[in-house]
């Protein structure tokens, strides 16, 4: 999407026509179309305008964290050279990174992705305090898509059953 409005913009998307197609939400400066902070803090501002949630990707944590300042609903953190591998970050990214974005800003929930292939991935991500988690290619290049999308929710699941019974964890 891009933050114009309604007039000349041959070549732009237009958060209207976004919506009148039902989309509901926008993936904002993924690693495959980065915006500058500038043009971020307009396209976020122009889909807050029009309703649209605003799921903001980055790369490092320094970048999330200052992307959680332009309020988006949801902030996606990938490490861009792990997009598409199957190998999901390490530990120390995923915690470094939830802690200090419930620090700058605790309204945004985090998402934490990139390489994330396998319902163990999921649980680990999410049973290290992320708020969600999600994979394209690992969804997409799955035998089964729709088995690998029930994985990740059976996953999901048994985390939260893990954790109304008050299962402690240990985070290193």
């Amino acid at each position: 999407m891009d933050p114009l409005t309604p007039g000349r913009g041959m070549g732009h998307v237009l958060g209207e026509s976004l919506k009148e197609a039902g989309a509901e939400a926008v993936f904002l400066n993924h690693a495959e179309h980065a915006l500058t902070i500038s043009q971020l803090s307009a396209t976020i501002n122009r889909a807050k305008e029009l309703g649209l949630i605003v799921i903001a990707c980055a790369d490092s944590v320094a970048e999330a964290v200052a992307i959680s300042k332009l309020n988006p609903e949801i902030l996606l953190a990938e490490p861009t050279e792990l997009i598409g591998t199957g190998t999901v970050a390490d530990d120390s990214y995923m915690v470094e990174t939830i802690q200090k974005l419930h620090e700058a800003n605790p309204d945004v929930l985090v998402m934490i992705a990139s390489g994330v292939s396998t319902a163990d991935d999921v649980y680990h991500i999410l049973k290290l305090g992320a708020d969600g988690t999600g994979a394209t290619s690992g969804i997409l290049n799955a035998p089964s898509p729709a088995g690998r999308i029930q994985e990740w929710a059976d996953a999901v699941i048994k985390l939260q059953n893990e954790q109304r019974e008050g299962k402690q964890y240990e985070i290193i």
